[in-house]
């Protein structure tokens, strides 16, 4: 009788509120991630049209030479070994103070990314933010 019970509830709207709070997060994650794939493609319309403000190659000139390591090694390198030590974090504290915690840490990174146009800060904001994402890819599933 207990199951039936507990089969037949609805979620709450708070457990929708969460679990949107994790995509849009998610989200932010993979953005991201995937950003340096607009280096060269963003060129824009209409006032944004070949506006040097809005490509990231005018702010590192020298992005040319170390695209490779920003793209793969700078983020995939961090993602791939803090994954394996503190992929296990969730499971000894709670998620939710691990997931605040990680989501300020991410927004911090991300934030730096876009204030400084200094190749040694953008990778290791890079560093920072694919450590974040190893940390809460197991909340997330």
């Amino acid at each position: 009788i207990e199951k039936e019970k507990f089969y037949n509830t609805r979620p709450e709207i708070y457990a929708w509120a969460v679990i949107g709070l994790l995509f849009l997060i998610r989200t932010a994650f993979i953005w991201h991630h995937k950003s340096f794939m607009y280096i060269y493609g963003f060129v824009g319309d209409g006032v944004k049209h070949l506006n040097p403000m809005y490509e990231i190659i005018h702010a590192y000139p020298n992005i040319d030479k170390y695209y490779g390591v920003l793209s793969g090694l700078a983020y995939s390198l961090p993602n791939s070994i803090v994954g394996l030590f503190l992929g296990l974090l969730p499971k000894g504290y709670n998620r939710k103070v691990v997931m605040s915690a990680v989501t300020i840490i991410a927004g911090v990174s991300m934030s730096l990314t876009g204030m400084f146009d200094s190749l040694i800060m953008l990778s290791a904001m890079r560093m920072v933010n694919g450590a974040c994402d190893s940390v809460a890819a197991p909340l997330f599933y």
